[in-house]
This record gives structure tokens, C-alpha cells and sequence, in this order.
């Protein structure tokens, strides 16, 4: 691309060298055999009369501004596909080391901001920043080259023209710079709030229904996107306007040279090719001044969006799954939570303490207690998705760490109270993760089967294939229950989670589940969340924790 770029200059600066000849074909005929360049060329290509120079100098000025077109299309093109890989790469990027960030960072930030940087600011900071950057490089070589030209022509008239316009510019920065900052920085935060705003309307669309919110919905819309697009306008304008005024003294100079020129009384003709190749030379310069410093506003009006993308970009990454051996923990004997206390760092109080418990390969045990004593995040605990504040965690023995923790979630399948359903078929949802090619659907159905959905799937005209919709919307809520139990199943996982999994079903349908959980292989290790005792009537261990936070060993 560099290469292309300095190709694009010098045949710009070819093009506007031989404007002086070309102009002089036009009005001094007599004199253009003896021009600096004809001489030159003359004994390469035979020419001995005018004709045949004029016939060269007009050909070579259109050979030259059409190669120099079509350099700048080539190079136009390079700048575009670049710039979009990498903002490809930049988002591809972002969304990588997001999904491999600890649970406790997911717990703690809004999904808004991860998901507006990915389809908003990385396109805003491509267009705005890199594309603008790259712009800046080209043009610079261009002027560079073009005003090194215009010295040799005229450098009094060069200089001082150079001289003004930059200070011209100079003037608009210093006055725009905050102006800018400030509006980068709204559209930045709006930018946020009005994905936020999208997702929650969106996500909660029945409770807005039934409750009639829609206009409350719209209003928070509408104070978010209002002064998002004010900031851009603003930001428009700002990187637009000089263009106007710079053109305006542009011309009034040009003007005021040429009269005073045509006051001295001397041959017009004389100075029509240095004017000629000015105004051209002016053309070629004054948007390259503009684009300059549209890009300089460009890159600082999107400096906000940026340097969010650099951050996100920066988020250090947990061990990747494919880096890790499965195996590098075995569990054949038990888990031991010793001491385990837990708080947020935003929370003073523990939500647990001294938490001291045993759990055998293959027992089946039933966690209890009031509404917020902990168990969903003990659970979160014991599954590695947060690390206690104090204590430890062993298995068979060997401490849970960051080298081993991805061995050890590869043993745990995990049912939640609310299931995260894909807008994709029942089949997929229960191989989840699993492509479509590589499902095993006789295991698809045998998993079903257990979870207590088979006989309702097989009665729908698509069966197994039926797409339930975005967030399992044309699902019950027991029938999603009953996805991620078989989900969980089909993990083949050596210990199974489920955090109030049933929840949802009746106490037949609950009753008939929980018997063909307990049925599973003694080698798998059930852990359950429930505030039913039906539900854990069958467990070997029962942990209540508002016994283990007094110290009392559970039951």
C-alpha cells in the first residue's frame, strides 16, 4: 500500500509538471520547442515541429493524469480491504476475549458496552481512526512532493501560500479541539445507552406488553439517541466547514494576483502557465489541506470510541480450552471445600463463610437455605465460575487453580433455573456447542427421553428440527427445563449441576425427572439447588446453609 501511495504522488506531481507545457501549447506556441522538457524529450521521439510537440505534451498530460487515476482506484481499494480486516480482526478479537473472561468480570459489566464496541465503535473507530490515518500518510507523501514542485515554479508564491492556508488551519484546529473531544466523548457514552436501551425494550418485551410501558421505553430511547446524533452533526460540521472559507480565500487570492498583475502593464501571457499551474496546483492542494484536517478531526472526534476498543482489545485472556489437557484432573474420590468465604469487592458482607464441605464421587446432594444465603454462588464456586475470597477447593487432593480449571469444568454439566436457549432447533440446543454435522441424534433422542421431552418433541410436525425461537420464546418453562436437563445429559459429565432446574415443572413431571436423574450411573456426582424437600428427598448428603455458616458440619 505505501508503494501505491508513492506511486499515486509522483504521478500527481508528473501530472501538474506538465501542465506548464501543456498551457504553453495554448498560448505560446512559438516558444514551447524551446521548453526545458521538450528539449529533453525531442530526441527520443523525433520531433521537429510544433505539431508533433503539441501532439506529445497533450498525449503524455492525459497518459499521466489517467495512470495517476487509476493508482489512486488501486490504492483507494488496498486502503478499504486493510482497513476492514482489521476491523475485523479487531472485533473478532474483542468478542474472543470477552467469552474466555473469568464469570466474576461478566457479573459485574453491562453486556451493552461489549456488544455496542463490537457493531458499532469498531466500525466508527475504522472508519474514523485507521482509514483516516491511512489517508493522512498518502496525502502528506503527495503534498510533499506537490509543494516541492510548486517551489521550483514559483517559491516566493509557494511559500507564502503554504504558509497561510497552515496557519488558516492551524487557527480552525486550536478553536475545534475541545469541541470535538466533547462530542466524541458523548457519542461514545449515548453510543452505549442506546444499545442498553435496544436490548432491555427488546429483552422484556412481555412485562412491557402487559404493564403498557412502551412510551416510558421510548422516552429513554429518545433522550439516549438525541444527543448521540446531535454529536455527530456537530462533529460533521465541524470537520466540514473550513473547507468552504479555505476555498473562498483561495480564490479571492488568485483574484487579487491576477489583477495586480494586470495592472503592471505587462504580457498576460507571460504569467498564464505559472497561473495556470498555481490555480491547478491549488485544486490539487486545497482538498488535500481539507482531507488533512478532516482526518485529524476524524481521528480525534472517534478518540473516546478508540481507546474503548484499546481496551477491550487489552483485557487479559484465561487458558484457552484447546491449550489445556482434560485430563489434567481426575476426580475418583471426592471434592473437599475447606474454609471457603466469599464477598464481592463492591459488598462488604460475606455472602458465605467458613464454609467446610465433603461431597463423594457418585452422592447425590441437596443444597438448602433461605432466598439469598449463597447457593447459587456456591454452586458458582464449585464449578470454578468464581474463586472464594478465602479457602480452598481440592479434588481427590489437588487444589483447584487457574492451570487446572478448565480440566475440571470439562467434568461439569450444569443446569440453571433459567435456560439459555439459541433461536436454533431442539436438537441443537441439546448438543450445545456441538455442530450441526457432528450431533449424534439417536443420543439426542435417548437424553430426551430421560429429561421426560421425547414423547412431547416427537408429537411436533418438526420433531426434532422444530426452532424454538430466540430465548426458547415458543417454549414453556418447564419445557426449557427439560432442554437443559437433557442438555446436561448429553455432556456425558461426570458431575451434574442443577440450580433450581425444576422449578418450573409440576410435581409429577419434577418426580418422574428426578427418578431418571437418580437412576443415572454411582459414578456421577449430583449436586441440587432446591427449596422443594421433594426435590432432594433422595439425596445421601443434605448441605443447609444456614447451619454451615455457624459451624455446625452438614447433615
Amino acid at each position: 500500500m505505501l508503494v501505491f501511495m508513492i506511486l499515486a504522488s509522483v504521478a500527481e506531481m508528473i501530472s501538474i509538471g506538465l501542465v506548464v507545457p501543456f498551457i504553453a501549447v495554448l498560448t505560446t506556441p512559438a516558444n514551447l520547442l524551446d521548453h526545458p522538457l521538450m528539449l529533453w524529450l525531442m530526441p527520443y521521439f523525433h520531433i521537429s515541429s510544433y505539431a508533433q510537440a503539441a501532439s506529445l505534451i497533450t498525449c503524455l498530460f492525459i497518459v499521466v493524469v489517467f495512470i495517476s487515476a487509476v493508482i489512486r482506484v488501486i490504492l483507494l481499494w488496498l486502503v478499504a480491504r486493510l482497513s476492514f480486516a482489521i476491523g475485523a480482526d479487531f472485533s473478532f478479537s474483542i468478542y474472543q476475549k470477552t467469552l474466555y473472561q473469568p464469570y466474576k468480570i461478566h457479573s459485574s459489566r453491562n453486556s451493552s458496552a461489549v456488544v455496542n464496541a463490537i457493531l458499532v465503535k469498531v466500525t466508527s473507530t475504522i472508519n474514523g481512526t485507521v482509514i483516516p490515518a491511512m489517508n493522512v500518510i498518502s496525502i502528506l507523501i503527495t503534498l510533499i512532493m506537490i509543494l516541492a514542485l510548486l517551489f521550483m515554479l514559483n517559491p516566493m508564491v509557494t511559500t507564502a501560500i503554504f504558509v497561510f492556508f497552515s496557519f488558516v488551519y492551524c487557527s480552525i484546529i486550536w478553536t475545534t479541539k475541545k469541541q470535538l473531544l466533547e462530542n466524541g466523548s458523548r457519542i461514545s457514552s449515548e453510543s452505549n445507552r442506546v444499545t442498553q436501551c435496544l436490548q432491555e425494550g427488546l429483552g422484556g418485551i412481555r412485562d412491557i406488553l402487559i404493564n403498557g410501558i412502551q412510551e416510558y421505553y421510548c422516552r429513554l430511547y429518545k433522550t439516549a439517541n438525541d444527543p448521540l446524533c446531535r454529536a455527530q452533526a456537530n462533529n460533521i460540521f465541524l470537520s466540514g466547514y473550513p473547507r468552504f472559507l479555505v476555498e473562498f480565500l483561495a480564490i479571492l487570492i488568485i483574484a487579487i494576483f491576477t489583477y495586480s498583475y494586470s495592472l503592471s502593464n505587462r504580457d498576460f501571457s507571460e504569467i498564464l502557465p505559472t497561473l495556470g499551474a498555481i490555480t491547478f496546483s491549488a485544486q490539487r492542494l486545497l482538498p488535500m489541506l481539507q482531507q488533512l484536517y478532516g482526518a485529524w478531526s476524524s481521528i480525534l472526534g472517534n478518540q473516546p470510541s478508540a481507546l474503548e476498543i484499546k481496551k477491550l482489545l487489552s483485557q487479559a485472556t484465561s487458558i484457552k480450552q484447546n491449550d489445556v489437557d482434560k485430563n489434567l484432573l481426575e476426580f475418583q474420590r471426592e471434592i473437599s471445600l475447606n474454609n471457603i468465604d466469599f464477598h464481592y469487592e463492591s459488598e462488604g458482607n460475606k455472602i458465605l463463610e467458613k464454609i467446610n464441605i465433603r461431597i463423594k464421587k457418585g452422592e447425590r446432594v441437596g443444597i438448602i437455605g433461605k432466598t439469598g444465603c449463597g447457593k447459587s454462588t456456591l454452586m458458582d464456586i464449585i464449578m470454578g465460575l468464581l474463586e472464594p475470597t478465602f479457602g480452598e477447593i481440592k479434588v481427590d487432593g489437588v487444589k483447584l487453580s487457574a492451570q487446572n480449571l478448565r480440566s475440571w469444568q470439562d467434568k461439569i454439566a450444569h443446569v440453571p433455573q433459567s435456560i439459555y436457549l439459541s433461536d436454533a432447533t431442539i436438537a441443537e440446543n441439546i448438543a450445545f456447542g456441538v455442530s450441526k454435522e457432528k450431533i449424534d441424534f439417536e443420543k439426542i433422542k435417548s437424553v430426551a427421553k430421560h429429561a421426560k421431552i421425547s414423547m412431547e418433541i416427537e408429537m411436533w410436525p418438526n420433531k426434532y428440527q422444530t426452532i424454538v425461537g430466540e430465548r426458547g420464546v415458543r417454549l414453556s418453562g418447564g419445557q426449557r427445563q427439560r432442554i437443559g436437563i437433557a442438555r446436561a445429559l448429553y455432556k456425558d459429565a461426570e458431575i451434574i449441576t442443577l440450580d433450581e432446574a425444576t422449578s418450573a415443572l409440576d410435581e409429577g413431571t419434577e418426580s418422574e425427572v428426578m427418578l431418571a436423574i437418580n437412576k443415572l450411573s454411582k459414578n456421577i456426582t449430583i449436586i441440587i439447588i432446591a427449596h422443594r424437600l421433594s426435590t432432594i428427598k433422595d439425596c445421601t448428603q443434605i448441605v443447609d446453609l444456614g447451619t454451615v455458616k455457624c459451624g455446625i458440619p452438614p447433615i
